[in-house]
């Protein structure tokens, strides 16, 4: 039976629920509760924990509860089947991508979703499925965990979305429990652990690398959904196609009057990870696209990004400005940039960083260390929690969440399946293509930031440029504004 504040959340649920609620809310009964009334009804529910340790429970607590009705209970493979036709089908998420994979239900419970490890890819690959055939709904139940994919969800049901709804729950909230035994826990607990555990409000955690809040509010400010393409190299253009793996913000054929600064993150392009080309405004400092593939090789990657400088985002200089990695698989672009006649202009090279003399090196690209990693990165986020650069993509914002401070001081990121690319694991790719951005529009030369560029006195170069600028003149010419402001009659 569901107390007064559940009954007000079913009350005003959609499709896809989240409820975010502190311990001892009632969040496993309120999920035992709505799944047993859609068996009942005949249909077949899926219920999913992140390990058998929290599926066990919730398995016995409705066993005994729908003794009553039960036709058979298949402990091997825990299912529940009831005399109505029903059904309840329990699944570990633990190292189990593809649980519930290949069944149809009509309503999916996914307990204690901010303890699975892998629930983003879980959920749209193997679990999202399940719900098509029969039209059924989903209700995700947890307290929060910092920086977890849990949390993205809730975001997204608290935005105006048709489909999507999400509530935070308070554990006094519920009745059935003593407030004065919640009053004394309390008091054990640190500010943080009380909001977390009680609240249900998740708090960023100590090895966070990016706030929850500087994320929140780019997602509010900023992300949108992206025209998805693909390059036609062969007409230097784009074109719409919901398979491409182009995201475009904006006109799908960017403007000509700005300059564009273009980041690189190389894999080895064997499905592991992401190969990322991230292109930035470098005046308004917001992402006009991305590209992330997961089987493209370095030389393919350096090609894709000369041909998209040189033509689609050329801009006003002629060719966007390019900084990538040399490590990794961006080991050795530099020397498919320079092959042949290809001879890119505008490429990045590294400086020495970290001393009061920062100058330029001859090497080319940015070798990471360590220290230059903290350095970079420490730029990064504070351009990004101060909102001094704009990020649109909801793939790359996923990934920010997962950045973490380990034990050996290393800024890593947690892995998880990238289902837009199909990428097995997303180390952080697009995060660190957005810091190869940013530094590129810190460091580019003076000359790519200047609104008028003119060609040196004296050179071929200044004779075409003062002929065009003839010719613009001519143009915009018109005989009819001589008369401005003259009195005809008065002639």
């Amino acid at each position: 039976m569901l107390h007064e504040g559940q009954k007000k959340i079913v009350s005003t649920s959609k499709r896809f629920n989240v409820l975010s609620c502190g311990r001892r809310f009632g969040k496993t009964t309120m999920g035992g509760v709505l799944g047993s009334e859609t068996a009942i009804d005949g249909h077949p529910v899926g219920w999913f924990a992140p390990d058998y340790k929290l599926l066990d429970p919730a398995f016995s607590e409705l066993q005994m509860l729908l003794q009553p009705i039960t036709s058979r209970v298949d402990r091997i493979m825990k299912v529940i089947h009831l005399i109505t036709g029903g059904s309840i089908d329990f699944w570990s998420l633990k190292n189990n991508d593809s649980a519930g994979r290949g069944r149809k239900y009509k309503r999916v419970i996914i307990d204690e979703a901010s303890y699975a490890d892998r629930l983003k890819s879980a959920w749209e690959m193997a679990i999202r499925p399940t719900l098509f055939d029969l039209k059924g709904d989903a209700w995700f139940f947890s307290s929060p965990t910092s920086g977890h994919y849990f949390n993205v969800l809730y975001n997204k049901g608290q935005r105006s979305d048709l489909l999507w709804k999400s509530w935070r729950a308070n554990s006094a909230d519920n009745p059935y429990m003593s407030k004065e035994e919640m009053e004394e826990q309390a008091r054990d607990m640190d500010e943080r652990t009380r909001l977390q555990e009680m609240h249900g409000i998740p708090t960023d955690a100590e090895n966070q690398y990016f706030t929850g809040a500087s994320i929140d509010r780019q997602r509010e400010l900023y992300q949108c959904d992206p025209q998805v393409c693909r390059y036609d190299e062969v007409n230097r253009r784009f074109r719409l196609d919901p398979s491409g793996p182009w995201c475009i913000w904006g006109d799908i054929q960017p403007a000509e009057d700005a300059n564009y600064v273009i980041g690189i993150d190389a894999s080895y392009g064997i499905g592991r990870s992401n190969s990322v080309i991230s292109v930035f405004n470098a005046k308004t400092r917001e992402q006009v696209a991305e590209y992330a593939s997961p089987g493209v090789s370095p030389f393919d990657l350096a090609d894709l990004a000369m041909s998209v400088g040189k033509h689609p985002f050329k801009g006003r200089f002629g060719s966007a400005y390019i900084v990538w990695e040399e490590a990794g698989g961006g080991k050795g672009m530099y020397k498919q940039f320079i092959r042949g006649d290809r001879n890119y202009p505008l490429l990045y090279s590294s400086k020495i960083e970290g001393k009061r003399n920062e100058r330029k090196t001859r090497r080319m690209g940015w070798v990471p260390t360590h220290s230059s990693k903290k350095i970079r990165m420490g730029c990064f986020r504070a351009a990004f929690e101060n909102v001094e650069i704009k990020i649109r993509s909801e793939s790359g914002l996923d990934e920010m969440v997962g950045f973490i401070i380990d034990d050996r001081d290393r800024i890593i990121s947690t892995e998880a399946r990238d289902e837009f690319s199909g990428a097995e694991a997303a180390h952080g790719d697009r995060a660190i293509t957005y810091m190869l951005a940013l530094m590129g529009i810190e460091e580019a030369p003076p000359v790519f930031h200047k609104e008028d560029r003119r060609p040196k006195k004296g050179t071929m170069g200044h004779i075409r440029y003062k002929m065009d600028r003839m010719d613009e003149e001519e143009k915009e010419y018109d005989p009819r504004d001589c008369l401005a402001g003259i009195n005809l009659r008065r002639l």
